[in-house]
């Protein structure tokens, strides 16, 4: 597919959507399940507006134009629980 095409088009599929944003495909799902990005739905396909995806983004970068930390600090890991949780066994 042409850059052109895909620049006209008004509606995203969401493996455009994560390659756009430079996330994995299942942070954009995980984004779609809290409400936090705004999807229409065609039959069973979901796409995307590019023209959310875009006020999305303005919204979530800060005045130094990073990506603000509060709205992505549950996508990341939760590295606060200990490796060796009860039930689990190192060998």
């Amino acid at each position: 597919m042409a850059s052109t095409e895909t620049d006209d088009r008004l509606l995203l599929r969401l493996p455009e959507v994560a390659a756009r944003l430079g996330l994995g495909r299942s942070t954009v799902y995980e984004l779609i399940q809290r409400g936090e990005l705004p999807i229409i739905r065609v039959g069973r396909a979901v796409r995307v507006p590019v023209a959310s995806l875009r006020r999305w983004v303005e919204r979530q970068t800060g005045t130094a134009g990073e990506l603000r930390s509060s709205h992505i600090v549950g996508l990341r890991r939760d590295t606060s629980r200990s490796r060796n949780e009860p039930g689990r066994h190192r060998r």
